[in-house]
């Protein structure tokens, strides 16, 4: 009566080893791929994910830096170092991209995307907006992509 419990434990085991096995395997890729770039190019990296996936909604080296755990400074440094930008150009880039976005998908209200995007006010949006593209949010919106 307990052979088919036996077979049954034997075989969760040798299920458990081949994973194991498996996550080994790809932990050893994993550093690898990692050790294919320098200590700058992998905070470079980890910050253009953060940027990227912030989706323009915070502006401020201070606050990636925070979240990366490290000063402004040191960050605007290897940023710099890395791809030849400052931390804020790259910031603004992400956030226009998402804002052009936003005005031109989607039919949210200006001042809805406004709050989205933690400006304080329209004017303050609108300025904004106007500095990085050269017409006012709802100008741009009535824009035709060519």
């Amino acid at each position: 009566p307990y052979n088919k419990h036996i077979l049954h434990i034997l075989l969760s085991a040798m299920f458990c080893e081949i994973i194991s096995y498996f996550q080994v395997l790809a932990e050893k890729e994993e550093i690898n791929v990692i050790k294919g770039f320098t200590q700058s190019e992998q905070i470079f990296r980890r910050f253009m994910d953060k940027v990227v996936s912030d989706q323009g909604v915070h502006r401020s080296v201070e606050y990636y830096a925070t979240e990366l755990f490290y000063t402004p400074k040191y960050l605007s440094k290897i940023v710099r170092q890395v791809s030849g930008k400052s931390p804020s150009t790259v910031i603004h880039e992400q956030a226009i991209e998402q804002i052009k976005y936003q005005l031109k998908r989607t039919e949210k209200p200006i001042k809805q995307i406004a709050d989205d995007f933690n400006f304080p006010n329209i004017s303050f949006f609108g300025k904004y907006v106007k500095k990085h593209l050269g017409v006012s949010p709802s100008q741009y919106r009535k824009m035709d992509e060519n």
